[in-house]
């Protein structure tokens, strides 16, 4: 597993989290990852955004700062699904693989 700061511009979106061929996003409002297939497809396919690759300490200082965090008028639909997600990814549990890669 590998962590990468995903970027438009100068604009930081999100933490994500490289699992095989699937990205998962910190999402702040929920505390957890979050598959995101679309991220993935623009990884795999695009690369539009910026992905810097990104260690523990980097990504436990982005989510303080509370990266990923949607508003919830604007993004309401998506927030739900993430909400309602029956497989998000814990935080320690990603950022422990990623110390022990």
């Amino acid at each position: 597993m590998r962590l990468f700061k995903v970027s438009d511009g100068d604009r930081d979106l999100w933490v994500a989290a490289l699992l095989g061929d699937r990205m998962y996003v910190y999402v702040d409002n929920t505390g957890q990852f979050h598959r995101n297939d679309a991220l993935s497809e623009e990884y795999l396919l695009d690369q539009d955004l910026a992905y810097e690759s990104i260690g523990v300490s980097q990504a436990r200082d982005l989510m303080a700062q509370h990266i990923g965090r949607g508003d919830d008028d604007k993004v309401r639909d998506q927030l739900a699904r993430y909400y309602s997600d029956p497989n998000p990814l814990r935080i320690d549990i990603v950022l422990a693989q990623v110390a022990n890669a």
